[in-house]
């Protein structure tokens, strides 16, 4: 929670104007840190069931592979989600999911920013959240 008050307080201007929490975290290049295996804050993803995020050779797709838990708690079959990547920010990735359902206000697909936190904690804002939204954190398994 102290990282999210310490985004409210700096801001980095590119990705500030897009509307993403990116006070006081420094750039890494998303394709090094990123892949991996990662749990939910709050959860046993890491030792039962943990996300894995990886890329294609030229960098253009990300792919996340889990098996999320359902509203009983049971696990759903693991299946890929597949992102396009539509730009590198200096605090991650700018991706729109394949097949996106969700729409913004505008109803144009929304389209999500991975923040880089540090080199083994993210987590996701969506582009019509407000400009510090993002979810719970996310941090890499096995640290």
């Amino acid at each position: 929670m102290w990282k999210l008050a310490l985004l409210a307080l700096l801001v980095l201007p590119a990705a500030s104007a897009r509307g993403i929490p990116t006070g006081g975290l420094a750039p890494h290049d998303p394709f090094t840190v990123l892949p991996g295996k990662w749990g939910w804050e709050g959860s046993n993803d890491c030792a039962a069931n943990p996300e894995v995020i990886y890329f294609s050779a030229d960098r253009k797709q990300m792919y996340l592979s889990l098996a999320p838990a359902s509203q009983d708690g049971k696990r759903e079959p693991r299946r890929q989600a597949t992102y396009s990547i539509l730009s590198v920010l200096p605090i991650g990735l700018s991706v729109a999911l394949h097949g996106e359902t969700r729409r913004d206000a505008s109803g144009k697909p929304v389209t999500w920013d991975l923040i880089i936190m540090d080199k083994s904690k993210l987590c996701w804002h969506r582009s019509d959240w407000p400009q510090y939204g993002c979810t719970k954190s996310i941090s890499r398994c096995g640290v």
